[in-house]
This record gives C-alpha cells, sequence and structure tokens, in this order.
C-alpha cells in the first residue's frame, strides 16, 4: 500500500507541472483572401526558464480531439521546447489545405509576439493531413504569402505525409478529383520555388494512401526543382508501418484519396516499436545544430 501510494504521488509530481504549463489562447490569422479570423489553439510551456525554441504541431484530419499530438507535446515540452497546438478542427471536417495552411502559418507569426520564444528556433511537425501543411509551408509561395521576410521557419518534420501527389504538382499532372477538391487554393507553381528549409519527411512503407508505394517519398525528394532544398531534405522509410502508426489504435475505413486518389480501404496499424523510433529520430533532427 506505501508502495502504491509513493508512485502515485511520485507520478502526480511529474504530471503536475506539465499540466499547470498549459495554455488555452486565441490568436488572429490571415486568410488566404486577407481577412483577419481567430483561432484556438494550446501552448505547453517548456519549465526551462528564458527564451526557448518552439514547435507548431499540426494535427491529422481526424481532428485535435483524437488526441494523436498529445504524445509530442510531452517529448517536446521535457526537451525544452514550447509547443503549439493551433485546433485547425477539432473532428473531422470538410476543409481545404488553403484554408488550414492560413492557420498554420498564423500559428507561427502568433509565437513572434511572445517574449517566451526563440523566434531563430521556431519548427513545425504535423502527421498525415499535418504532415502535407507542413511539407506546404516549406515553399516560397507560402513564406511570402504568410510571413514577413524576418521571421523564418527552421525546420520542417512531416510524419507519414502523402507523398504521392508532390510530384504530380511539381509536374503540373493535376487532373485528378483530388486536386480539384482539395488543393484548388494554391497556385500552378507552388511547388517550383522552395525557402530552403531543412526538411525531413518520416514515411510508411505500407502506407495505403501511396497503395503500399514505399518509394513516394524518396521520388518526392528527388523531383524537387530546387537542389538547395534537395539537398537539405532527408528521408526515412519504415517498411513495415502503415499510414497512422502513431495513434495507438488499429482501424480501418474507406479513403477516397487512398491508393493515390483512385480510393480503397486504408488501415492505420498500431506499430509501437516504429512510434518509438521515429520519435527519437525527430527529436535529434529538431536539435541538431
Amino acid at each position: 500500500m506505501l508502495l502504491t501510494r509513493l508512485t502515485l504521488t511520485l507520478a502526480l509530481l511529474i504530471t503536475l507541472p506539465l499540466a499547470h504549463a498549459q495554455e488555452r489562447i486565441s490568436y488572429t490569422y490571415k486568410t488566404l483572401s486577407g481577412a483577419s479570423e481567430s483561432l484556438d489553439a494550446v501552448i505547453t510551456k517548456s519549465l526551462m526558464e528564458g527564451k526557448r525554441p518552439a514547435v507548431v504541431i499540426l494535427h491529422h484530419s481526424g481532428g485535435w480531439d483524437a488526441g494523436t499530438n498529445k504524445q509530442y507535446v510531452e517529448l517536446l515540452s521535457q526537451n525544452g521546447f514550447i509547443a503549439m497546438e493551433p485546433i485547425l478542427f477539432r473532428r473531422p471536417t470538410k476543409t481545404t489545405y488553403g484554408e488550414s495552411l492560413a492557420k498554420a502559418m498564423g500559428a507561427i507569426n502568433y509565437l513572434s509576439t511572445r517574449s517566451d520564444v526563440d523566434m531563430s528556433n521556431v519548427s513545425v511537425i504535423g502527421t498525415s493531413y499535418g504532415a502535407n501543411l507542413s511539407v506546404f509551408m516549406a515553399t516560397q509561395w507560402a513564406q511570402k504569402k504568410f510571413l514577413p521576410e524576418q521571421i523564418k521557419i527552421r525546420k520542417v518534420a512531416a510524419l507519414y505525409p502523402v507523398c504521392w501527389f508532390y510530384p504530380k504538382l511539381i509536374k503540373r499532372d493535376t487532373n485528378s478529383w483530388f486536386f480539384k477538391e482539395r488543393l484548388q487554393d494554391f497556385p500552378a507553381d507552388m511547388m517550383d520555388n522552395w525557402a530552403n528549409i531543412p526538411m525531413k519527411l518520416f514515411a510508411a512503407g505500407q502506407d495505403d494512401y501511396s497503395g503500399k508505394d514505399a518509394t513516394v517519398c524518396p521520388a518526392f525528394k528527388e523531383a524537387l526543382p530546387s537542389e538547395a532544398q534537395k539537398a537539405l531534405t532527408s528521408v526515412v522509410v519504415y517498411p513495415d508501418a502503415t499510414h497512422g502508426w502513431d495513434q495507438g489504435r488499429t482501424f480501418s475505413f474507406h479513403e477516397p484519396a487512398a491508393c493515390k486518389s483512385t480510393g480503397c480501404t486504408n488501415t492505420n496499424a498500431s506499430n509501437p516499436n516504429v512510434t518509438a523510433q521515429a520519435k527519437n529520430e525527430l527529436l535529434v533532427f529538431l536539435q541538431k545544430d
């Protein structure tokens, strides 16, 4: 009994500081049309003193309520980062990448108003839908559209991005419904020019969105029209992982955008080993000078 109480006390001591370090905020961002809108977000502060590096965490299409972000908030805040989670939407909803990109870029602008953030070290990570947004944020178009010249994103990490459609954007091969329905807000030349930001893609070899084609993310890197961006881009492929390996449960659903937009059943299989490995590699990537 004494041991149980001691364990509980230690658990409270470990978890309570993190809870107290969180704050719910609302920030103003510019939409694609230039209008001002507001969005809720959650900030989790590092317990370390002084200006800290920060990471914007972009959730997947299951929405912020799915809770996948929590593990990354914990990982980052315990390692000295301030974590910001824009609540792009709480649950699955119909939206466009353009609308969400404006919200994500607005989060970077918001961080520049905080006295506890080191703006020379602000990075972005995302999972699935959020991973695609993080890749878009590395383009010159997104930087010029949404950020003042003095604000730079330091690094971009994309966890199980949907890499099959990036080379198609670069090649203007955009006849699929996917481009007309979900990417209609972006100019055709969006992926022609890049901001030369170190970018790492964490890919799943058994990802149904890519038709289990493990070459799609490496192929995207090779298709990058910027040699400078190509040199700054790295790819790790986990051969046995599926989409959503870090979501803590295994489930399947029909997805029109899966199998390279031909539509098929997508399976997200929980993989604790890959989750742990990817977290370690993510942290090394973000902390490396």
